[in-house]
Formats: C-alpha cells, structure tokens, sequence
C-alpha cells in the first residue's frame, strides 16, 4: 500500500490467527473497531504477521509500510461508507478450510 495515496481510519487490528502446528480448521471472527479519523472506507488492508517459534519477538510481519516486494491484500468496498472520528465498525471474518477461502463483511455498529 506504500506506492498508493491512502488514509489510516483505525489503528490496525487482528482479524484471524493460525496455529500451523495443528490442523486448520474453519475460524470465524467479529471485531468493533473505533475510526480513530474521518472519511470513506474505499477498503480494508490485510497484512500476514507469522511468528515463527513460542517467542513473541520472532514475528515476521508484512505491515502497512513494508517493503513493496511482500504481499499484501485488500478488502474493497462495494458502496464505500462515510465514518466520522468515533464511529464504530464491525468486521466479520471467515475462514472456510475446506475451500482455502476467507470472506469479509463490514458494517457499522
């Protein structure tokens, strides 16, 4: 995202986590997230942190500035909505192991 003119409207925030010494199962999330500024939500940015042993301090994460070869993926808005510092948005998650497939909803709370 660090080519692409944008503004942050929240802090970020955990959508799903995964434990690849088990096996991966279907995961299901619902966050309220406070806009900490004002504007139209065009997308969501989702970014991978991997931490690669039992030690907090080994995370590798693939953040909002990182370098421009990692990935990094979007969740775009069909009718971007208009929110005020304040307002509170509720982000739905889910992960279907079966299909390898994640799905998003966004709404406000």
């Amino acid at each position: 995202m660090s080519e692409y003119g944008y503004t942050p409207l929240s802090e970020p925030f955990d959508v799903l986590g995964f434990d690849f010494y088990q096996d991966v199962e279907r995961k299901s999330s619902s966050i309220t997230v406070e806009c900490t500024a004002s504007g139209d939500i065009h997308g969501i940015v989702l970014w991978m942190a991997y931490q690669m042993n039992d030690d907090p301090d080994s995370i590798v994460s693939e953040s909002v500035v990182a370098a421009p070869y990692l990935k990094q993926a979007a969740f775009v808005t069909r009718s971007p909505p208009t929110v005020q510092t304040g307002t509170k948005m509720v982000f739905d998650a889910d992960f279907n192991e079966k299909e390898g497939e994640m799905s998003f909803d966004l709404s406000m709370a």
